[in-house]
């Protein structure tokens, strides 16, 4: 906090931050000695900083001011000078002539476009990019028109060719007569350039810094860009500001089609927030979305755990601003199974699961509800809810279980009986597998009479420094995320997102996920790179393959392989799923002779894959994570079982209970109230109080002396 590098005019401005009286004609010395002497200067260091940042930033800002100015008067001092030069060259061509009547010359020249196109295009800006600036355009080539005595006939046919490709769209749907009439062919020029309001703000939102822009300049685009807007808003005063960003916060959380009509709707104007509000529910109320079904009815596009926040959160909140066509469909909460005063679906009420299949689809016939959704007031022909994990129009409480045929799963109890081999059974006596401590994987013991490969490659993964690491992943084309192993984000010390997602497994097994990472993958050649996002989990799977398989093959030799070590087992670190997995293909394929192998050419390398014959494995791992849901019951039951010790208090908590005690009340509303506890006494604050009082009263003059607020 210096003052000595003060000149006078930022002293006058620190002066008057800080409510000392300038006396005229003062010098830097005497001002110097009026802020150093003040009360402000002597307690409050803090609020003398601030006056002097922005004494300095006050004198900043009036610098760029005057520059931006001179470089304005620069510019129209070149332009100035471009004409003089013109004029000259003319005076040349004229002086120069051979022909001696200048009167003809002067009416040649004049009627040639040609000549007259080229001069109006020397005193023209060039055709902006942004549609904000053609009024500015339009401006300068008015002027070139007035100072080049352009006749009138002329002016739409250069108009057009300084313009170029950038009409053709727009003659094709102009008459005769608006392309002879230079008013009317510049209006609609503007009208088709012009954009709309919403595209607009839509530019406003998503605009970012150039790198060739200062932040003043990048400051001073958006200003222009949001004035324009309200400009096409025919926004003037403060409440319609207010109005416009209500309004542009709801549109941004309406869907797409419901987006679409209100923008085509309100055209150039717009909807005032209750008048939107309004529309929004008579479009909703129209389309069938009734109040029933937009706050109870559970759709099956979104999961279980979804469907039960959104019922609670809606019954708990309805808009007081609703439309009235709501009010008469409220009997339709009720379950249509129960009919009680209890609100569920029908999907989640217990009578109905309790139903056999055959009983829950006579059901649905009789009430004719939905087959997807289960609502009276839609039909499966129109409903947008998710179809059954069969892929048939039903929802999954409707769907028959297949039966089973042939011999292809046996009892436990009857394998030993069985004398023919299955090609896939159940086995008594296969090895049992032991998952390590906090996971749980699904494993399927099994004996299977041949083998399935997975396709695993050996790719190149960027770290945080740049550096490429190479990891084994796993291609899986039924995966519809991609997966990172914890210990290999660690390894390639990659910065993790905080996110809460939840992924489903077989037989609605699932885990939350917490983390998410950016990657980027390669091949060996760095011919093939991509940046995916990828969900960090504990572990993808176990070892692949269980066990070293041998291959009597000499297919190594020819082809490069996208993992040499595929028979050899190993750890899985990435797996990529189907949004990577068909670009990563070739089409080439290699079929190994006298053996079922397959070999797919990627981008990668050759991957193998195929089945293997004789091979007599016990363990199928089906390479899924889920949560340890028994374990967790059974830990809260245990912690609900403990008997609790008794709680030590110390100094601290019971001078806090005896704060509350003597002090606490209870208000006629039922809410208890007790006074703020204070370790120290509250003279160890000193006067902040008149600090604060200060400082407000110095933004206040600051405000005041602000023309634009």
């Amino acid at each position: 906090m210096s003052l000595n590098k003060l000149g006078k005019d930022e002293l006058k401005i620190v002066a008057e931050e800080l409510n000392l009286t300038v006396p005229e004609g003062a010098k830097i010395a005497g001002l110097k000695n009026l802020i150093v002497n003040s009360d402000a200067y002597k307690n409050d260091k803090e609020l003398v900083q601030s006056a002097i940042d922005y004494a300095l930033a006050e004198i900043k800002n009036k610098r760029l001011d005057s520059e931006t100015k001179l470089e304005f008067e620069r510019i129209k001092l070149a332009q100035l000078q471009k004409q003089l030069e013109l004029a000259n060259i003319q005076k040349n061509l004229i002086e120069n002539s051979d022909i001696r009547n200048p009167s003809v010359f002067e009416t040649a020249d004049n009627n040639n476009v040609e000549t007259l196109l080229k001069s109006v295009k020397t005193l023209t800006i060039p055709v902006p990019s942004r549609v904000e600036s053609y009024n500015l355009f339009f401006q300068s080539l008015e002027k070139a028109f007035k100072i080049k005595e352009v006749p009138e006939q002329f002016k739409c046919e250069i108009l057009l060719n300084i313009l170029g490709e950038r009409v053709n769209n727009l003659l094709v749907h102009v008459s005769e007569e608006e392309l002879n009439n230079y008013s009317k062919l510049k209006d609609l020029v503007l009208k088709e350039f012009s954009p709309t309001p919403q595209e607009c703000y839509n530019r406003f939102q998503k605009a970012q810094k150039l790198s060739s822009e200062s932040y003043v300049q990048f400051a001073s685009r958006l200003c222009a860009t949001f004035e324009y807007y309200c400009q096409l808003r025919n926004v003037n005063d403060f409440k319609s500001l207010c109005e416009l960003i209500v309004s542009d916060k709801i549109m941004n959380t309406l869907d797409r089609e419901l987006m679409s009509y209100m923008n085509i709707k309100q055209g150039e104007k717009y909807f005032k927030p209750q008048e939107l509000g309004r529309e929004c529910d008579i479009y909703l109320s129209s389309k069938g979305k009734i109040k029933n079904e937009i706050f109870s009815k559970p759709l099956c596009e979104n999961s279980k755990r979804f469907n039960y926040n959104k019922q609670n959160k809606f019954n708990a909140k309805i808009p007081r601003d609703a439309s009235n066509v709501f009010f008469s469909e409220l009997k339709n909460d009720k379950c249509v199974l129960c009919k009680n005063n209890v609100v569920h679906a029908l999907q989640f009420c217990p009578q109905f699961k309790m139903f056999s299949v055959n009983e829950r689809v006579e059901f649905v016939k009789n009430n004719r509800l939905c087959f997807k959704c289960f609502s009276p007031q839609c039909s499966v022909s129109r409903c947008r809810s998710k179809n059954c994990f069969c892929s048939k129009p039903h929802n999954k409480l409707l769907h028959y279980p297949r039966e089973r045929k042939g011999n292809s799963f046996f009892p436990l109890q009857t394998m030993t009986d069985v004398n023919q081999e299955p090609r896939f059974a159940f086995s008594v006596n296969a090895e049992s597998f032991v998952p390590k401590e906090d996971e749980t994987q699904i494993v399927a013991t099994a004996c299977f009479k041949n083998k399935c490969l997975l396709s695993t490659a050996l790719i190149l993964v960027k770290d945080k420094y740049s550096e490429w690491q190479t990891f084994r992943a796993l291609l899986d084309s039924g995966s519809e995320t991609c997966l990172i192993s914890n210990e290999c984000a660690n390894k390639l010390r990659l910065k993790t997102e905080r996110i809460n997602t939840l992924i489903s497994c077989l037989n609605d097994a699932s885990m939350v996920v917490n983390g998410c990472v950016k990657v980027a993958i390669s091949n060996q050649n760095k011919s093939f790179e991509r940046e995916l996002d990828m969900l960090v989990v504990k572990k993808i799977t176990d070892f692949i393959p269980q066990k070293a398989l041998e291959i009597n093959s000499d297919f190594y030799n020819f082809v490069e392989l996208a993992d040499s070590k595929f028979n050899v087992p190993g750890k899985i670190d990435l797996l990529l799923g189907a949004n990577i997995f068909y670009e990563l293909l070739k089409p080439e394929r290699i079929k190994i002779k006298d053996s079922q192998l397959l070999l797919v050419n990627s981008v990668f390398g050759y991957i193998v894959t195929g089945n293997l014959d004789s091979i007599n494995e016990t363990k199928v791992h089906c390479g899924l994570i889920r949560d340890e849901d028994l374990n967790k019951n059974l830990e809260k039951f245990w912690k609900l079982e403990e008997i609790e010790e008794p709680i030590v208090k110390n100094k601290e908590r019971l001078i806090c209970e005896e704060h509350y005690a003597n002090t606490h009340f209870r208000t006629k509303e039922g809410k208890y109230v007790v006074s703020m506890p204070l370790k120290k006494e509250p003279s160890c604050l000193g006067n902040s109080k008149d600090i604060a009082l200060k400082r407000l009263g110095s933004l206040w003059n600051r405000l005041a002396r602000d023309k634009i607020i």
